[in-house]
């Protein structure tokens, strides 16, 4: 009943764009013993635990993909940028986000994301984000601004970068979003069964 409950209510929220799931500390401390509590009952389930964790290791594996040249451009874009998206995009940690945490670290993140009283995320530093890109939500590595492509655009051999770029944007992005969303199917489906 409790899973059926969950399933109902996340279903409500993602469909609500604009509301940021679980800002309060209660709020936070129920979603974080929900997924501890359903892993871990979960784990006693051979195959639909290894699916989902499966699908965590895949999308982990994509970040390791994409972090060396996103890194690489945040680095030459992000300290001269005068439209920081840290500063004008609010972000969150939905659900997918959490369990892939959760799944390749055993921990959650010790609150939602929020943004300071100068409306910069709650991570950034002078030095850029304070979290491992695997840390983040997804958001934070799928958009690519457009200093960052002029960035891209103006590294030595630009033509392979460029076509390195688009090809790992393309297929690494495309294949994370897609397990992603199988990820939250697969873990709200063995909830719920």
């Amino acid at each position: 009943m409790q899973e059926k409950l969950l399933k109902k209510n996340y279903t409500k929220m993602v469909n609500k764009k604009t509301t940021i799931p679980w800002q309060s500390e209660e709020a936070w401390i129920q979603v974080v013993l929900s997924i501890d509590k359903t892993i871990a009952a979960l784990s006693t389930q051979g195959a639909e635990i290894t699916r989902i964790r499966t699908l965590a290791q895949q999308i982990a594996q994509g970040y390791a993909e994409l972090e060396t040249i996103l890194e690489e451009v945040c680095l030459k874009s992000c300290p001269t940028c005068v439209d920081v998206c840290c500063s004008r995009a609010t972000v969150w940690y939905d659900l997918k986000d959490l369990l892939l945490i959760y799944l390749n670290t055993g921990t959650l993140p010790d609150r939602q994301i929020y943004k300071q009283p100068d409306h910069s995320c709650c991570n950034l530093t002078p030095s850029g984000c304070r979290l491992l890109r695997s840390e983040r939500p997804f958001i934070c590595t799928w958009y690519i601004c457009p200093d960052q492509k002029n960035v891209i655009e103006g590294l030595p051999d630009s033509e392979e970068k460029l076509a390195l770029f688009r090809t790992i944007e393309k297929s690494t992005i495309d294949k994370i979003k897609t397990a992603r969303k199988e990820l939250e199917e697969e873990y709200v489906e063995a909830i719920c069964s």
